[in-house]
């Protein structure tokens, strides 16, 4: 069975995600804890090491050229990490984020480009520090008329 180019860009993203470690020349070790549209908070181990949570949140499709449509996927990033720290482990890990996209922000070609959205920060302190950044961004692509599975 054929997987959407929508499947094969969120695939894209986890797998690239997941990556992200001081080994592989980032500041974080976030990659060993990505999640897939989990509709649960982290754990409380999952957040003190740092938890990173991917959904694909919308899909904004409009006709582009002649049976041609044009994808503007938004993808949502949530990092979760607690402890006396997390603030500026949060900025670094998010600009780990940037740095694994900037490796390639058409994602082997199945995407046109890369675009960023706004970060929002949250800490709160109810029984210990617990910071939250939503990373959005916009994977745009192209697909066939009304057939996800096929790029022109």
């Amino acid at each position: 069975m054929s997987t959407t180019i929508r499947q094969q860009i969120v695939t894209a993203v986890e797998t690239r995600l997941k990556t992200i470690s001081v080994a592989n020349g980032y500041q974080t070790a976030l990659g060993v804890s990505v999640n897939l549209c989990r509709p649960v908070k982290p754990t409380d181990a999952e957040a003190a090491v740092g938890s990173l949570n991917i959904w694909d949140i919308e899909d904004d499709v409009v006709p582009h050229l002649s049976g041609i449509h044009k994808h503007s996927l938004r993808i949502d990033v949530y990092i979760t990490k607690t402890g006396s720290g997390a603030a500026a482990w949060m900025r670094k890990a998010v600009a780990d984020i940037s740095q694994a996209i900037r490796q390639d922000r058409k994602w082997s070609q199945l995407a046109i480009d890369t675009k960023p959205g706004k970060n929002e920060y949250e800490l709160d302190q109810e029984n210990k520090l617990t910071g939250t950044v939503r990373y959005p961004f916009t994977i745009e692509f192209y697909t066939l008329s009304f057939d996800d599975f096929t790029q022109p």
